[in-house]
């Protein structure tokens, strides 16, 4: 993917944390409840989406034409606290949706294994329509997102749309890829935190630098919201 053409990113600067926060969660419940085609919405792991999907889970009901995907697990079933999974899952409940519209890798299996069961699930919605209309995914410090950790590997599309990664902080895990990101209609990076604004700075300048960008490069919106608190 060398020499990409730029692409616009568009920087929404946000100093509270609640306006933050109820942006992103409109944003989500709008379009985990709306109708029209089936679409596959992308969610991502971590710490900054708990109170987003906290306040998701208080409003309506999902549409039954919506299937949600996390955006990358851990493979720590021995320690709970580490699974994105559990974030996740509280709002899937409120919200009504079905455990078969609710995609997400195994932790109990080996990486290749869960990989090759989370490809298969995502394709199986893929092959029958469902797009994917909105992904929101995280941006690290260092320029990644889900578990696309380095420029090769997060611009890597070759029909897979999930595969096992060894994680940076030694941990096995498995990460959805460009082929699947790349369909989206929107991305939106949900980013918190004083120290990224170093990696925000560079997704404006010099996103072809950043691996995050990689994943997602001709994707027709993409955005980063950035609360600096």
């Amino acid at each position: 993917m060398a020499g990409l053409v730029k692409q616009n990113v568009k920087v929404r600067l946000f100093g509270d944390v609640s306006v933050f926060v109820n942006e992103a969660a409109g944003l989500l419940g709008n379009e985990l409840s709306r109708g029209g085609g089936p679409r596959l919405v992308v969610v991502p792991g971590g710490m900054t989406p708990r109170p987003i999907y906290e306040k998701v889970a208080k409003g309506k009901p999902a549409a039954k034409n919506t299937v949600v995907a996390l955006s990358d697990e851990r493979l720590a079933a021995g320690d709970p606290e580490l699974v994105n999974f559990r974030f996740v899952q509280p709002m899937a409940a409120a919200l009504d949706i079905p455990s078969d519209r609710l995609l997400h890798p195994e932790v109990h299996v080996p990486k290749e294994e869960s990989a090759s069961h989370y490809d298969a699930a995502l394709k199986n919605f893929i092959r029958r329509g469902w797009r994917v209309s909105l992904a929101l995914l995280g941006l690290g410090n260092d320029g990644h997102t889900a578990g696309l950790f380095d420029i090769e590997t997060a611009g890597l599309d070759d029909g897979r749309n999930a595969i096992a990664v060894s994680r940076r902080d030694g941990l096995d895990g498995v990460t959805v890829t460009r082929t699947l990101l790349k369909s989206s209609h929107a991305v939106i990076f949900l980013v918190r935190g004083a120290a990224k604004r170093e990696i925000v700075a560079r997704m404006e300048s010099e996103p072809d630098s950043v691996p995050a960008y990689r994943a997602v490069h001709g994707v027709p919106i993409i955005e980063v919201w950035f609360c600096d608190v």
